[in-house]
């Protein structure tokens, strides 16, 4: 069926009449279709109620198609858990969460929700233990090549060139009032590729150290990944509401350029926050940081930690632009018994 390129509804309400569809297709035969339609949905709305859907199949006895469509969303950052959608018992939602881990069905967004219910639950030690920003929250100057601090004001009216009317963000996704500059990792300028080049070192480290470590999560970790760069520059009004990366393993910032004081308070304009989800009442265990936005900075951190920046806001800081390269660092998950079902669709 050819899409309907008028289509007006928002992405929430067109990714659920196709999900919908998607499964009608495969329960009358057409399984290639509706995995395909399936995908699509995810790529346009990754928070959906995936494991409701998954339950519909497998009564169906389509298993072949609730497996290759289980993987594909749990990539794309979507929660295959049953029981939240259901509104269950924390309890209920914990036990599940603990039996789909087993299995290796995690992502960064079912980490996120796991550690809302165990804070509901009040599990304090499990979150911190999860959370753990001794070991898993990195944060280091950024040196590239011997140019020093004349690097990030180079780079800066770099990125500043890059912005154009079709970069704009009024309100997408969690980018309120900045310019997005998508797809770094494909810009010519050598100071873009050397800052790149760093950056992957430094991730490759970080990662490395995760996947070695006794951390409760360190065997999901994938020991591959790919760095996907972005900038965004803010203006004096720009800011980040408080997120995850539901399709990251790990997320990094590195502060280009910020204010002309760089600090580190709580409400500092520019400033890097990380912790709990702002709708949680029980915080024990979770987080609590603040990065100056300094240019050189560079965070590094699961991308499950919820985290946002502080406005640049007020006319001091309104005549200087802050550019921040948040950088996903995304990675498939593929168990070796799922390869074939996997492979096969594609």
């Amino acid at each position: 069926m050819e899409p309907n390129l008028n289509d007006t509804r928002s992405p929430e309400i067109s990714a659920e009449s196709n999900t919908a569809r998607a499964i009608a297709l495969c329960r009358t035969g057409a399984v290639g279709d509706g995995i395909a339609l399936y995908r699509k949905a995810l790529n346009s709305f990754g928070n959906l109620p995936v494991g409701v859907h998954l339950k519909l199949l497998q009564s169906f006895g389509l298993h072949d198609a609730a497996e290759i469509i289980g993987r594909a969303a749990l990539a794309a950052g979507a929660n295959l858990c049953f029981s939240e959608v259901m509104g269950r018992s924390p309890a209920m939602i914990v036990d599940e969460y603990r039996t789909l881990f087993a299995q290796g069905l995690i992502n960064s967004r079912m980490v996120s929700r796991f550690l809302v219910a165990l804070s509901k639950l009040g599990v304090s030690d499990e979150v911190a233990a999860l959370l753990d920003p001794n070991r898993l929250f990195c944060m280091a100057q950024v040196t590239v090549g011997r140019s020093g601090a004349s690097h990030w004001k180079l780079l800066e009216r770099v990125l500043l060139e890059a912005e154009t009317e079709d970069t704009w963000q009024e309100a997408a996704q969690s980018v309120f009032k900045m310019h997005k500059i998508t797809h770094l990792d494909r810009h010519s300028d050598p100071l873009v590729q050397a800052t790149l080049a760093e950056i992957n070192r430094r991730v490759a480290h970080y990662v490395a150290n995760w996947t070695e470590a006794d951390h409760v999560i360190s065997r999901w970790v994938p020991r591959t990944f790919k760095v996907a760069p972005w900038a965004i520059i803010s203006h004096g009004d720009g800011y980040n509401v408080p997120h995850i990366h539901p399709d990251g393993w790990v997320t990094g910032v590195l502060y280009v350029a910020g204010p002309d004081r760089a600090d580190a308070g709580d409400g500092s304009p520019g400033a890097l926050r990380i912790g709990p989800p702002s709708d949680l009442t029980e915080c024990m265990g979770w987080a609590d940081i603040t990065v100056a936005p300094a240019p050189g900075t560079l965070v590094l951190m699961p991308s499950y930690y919820t985290h946002w920046t502080v406005p640049l806001a007020g006319p001091v800081y309104a005549s200087r632009s802050c550019s921040m390269w948040p950088i996903c660092v995304t990675i498939l998950i593929r168990r070796p018994a799922y390869r074939q079902l996997c492979e096969a669709d594609q």
